[in-house]
Order: C-alpha cells, then structure tokens, then sequence
C-alpha cells in the first residue's frame, strides 16, 4: 500500500471513529462515558452544564442518561471525573504517528512504573496503557484483556463492526414490526369498511 493510501486510511479511521460527536474535531482530552462513548472533556463540560437542571445528561450518541455522582458537583468536575479513553488517545497517536513500533520516538509514552520502558500495550479491562513489564507483572488476570498497540486499532474495528451488526439486526427488526403494525391497521380498516 502506498504512503498516500496510507494516510488516507489513517485520516478516515480518525475522522470517524476518533472524533467528538459534538465538536467532530478530534478528540482533546477524551472522556470515556458509562455507555462507552467517547467525547471531549470541554465538549462533556458544555454538555453536563447545559442539561444541569436535573443533575443528569443524555448521551449525544445513544441517549443513555447519566446521573451525577453528587448533587452539587459541578459540571467541570463531574467531566473530569469520567475516566480518560486512554485508548482514543493512543489510536490518535498512531494516526498521527507518533508512536512507533521501531523503539522509542520523541513522543513515546513512557511507563511510568519502568520509566525505560516505552508502553506499547493497552489493558481493555483497565483501560490503560501499560509496558510489557507491567503487562505480564500486573495484567494476567481475567479481567484484563491486554493488547499491542497495534492490534488496538483491529479490536476497535471488530468492536464497531459487532455494534454495526446489532444495528442493523435491530432496525430490520423494527422494520418487521412497523411492517406488521401497518397491514393490522389495513385489515382493520377494511373490516370496518
């Protein structure tokens, strides 16, 4: 594949699947919701402080609400309370690339558990990016799923194509049902006729 196809590929895979469903910027400081959506923390800011009159939110992709934690926490606060998505934040690294699977580059993540040691795995369970060390030291256990860096971008990929599945499954379902719904209305009315 050319260098161009390449970075075509990357740009794609980060105009649709790294960037905020508000903003449609790439992610900056990403935020990983209960749902498992992904926004930015200014974006989830905004968002937490114009839904405040009830101390929840609605997620801007699949409208699950959440609930604060507290009563009077404040909209930056509860942003920053939601876990970083630790994992946006490597996929946009490898986009843009700067991080490399040829030893350290200038802008390599460093453990810092094993400062010498560059992380090159994500831990799904955990949600964070880990050396090798620490991946074999205090990843081995069954909620941990840890992977390399670059077999990220495939899981996410697998991810989205199961979500994309269970969509389509879903709306031909309602397809069906709208399709029954509208032929006992039809035979209703022309029994009535």
């Amino acid at each position: 594949m050319s260098k161009i196809m390449q970075r075509r590929l990357a740009d794609n895979i980060a105009s649709d699947h790294l960037s905020c469903p508000i903003c449609q910027d790439p992610f900056q400081d990403p935020k990983l919701l209960p749902c498992d959506h992904t926004l930015c923390c200014e974006c989830l800011t905004q968002l937490i402080h114009s839904s405040r009159r009830y101390n929840k939110f609605s997620c801007p992709v699949d409208r699950r609400e959440i609930t604060a934690p507290s009563y009077n926490i404040s909209a930056e606060e509860w942003a920053n309370s939601f876990p970083t998505d630790e994992l946006a934040i490597v996929l946009l690294q490898a986009v843009a690339g700067d991080v490399t699977t040829q030893g350290k580059s200038k802008n390599a993540i460093l453990c810092s558990e094993h400062p010498h040691n560059v992380c090159d795995f994500f831990c799904f369970g955990c949600y964070q990016i880990i050396c090798s060390e620490c991946a074999v030291e205090h990843h081995r256990s069954t909620e941990c799923n840890c992977k390399k860096f670059k077999n990220c971008a495939d899981l996410a990929r697998e991810k989205l194509g199961d979500v994309s599945d269970e969509i389509e499954s879903l709306i031909c379902h309602g397809q069906e049902i709208v399709t029954k719904e509208i032929e006992k209305d039809q035979l209703l009315s022309q029994t009535a006729d």
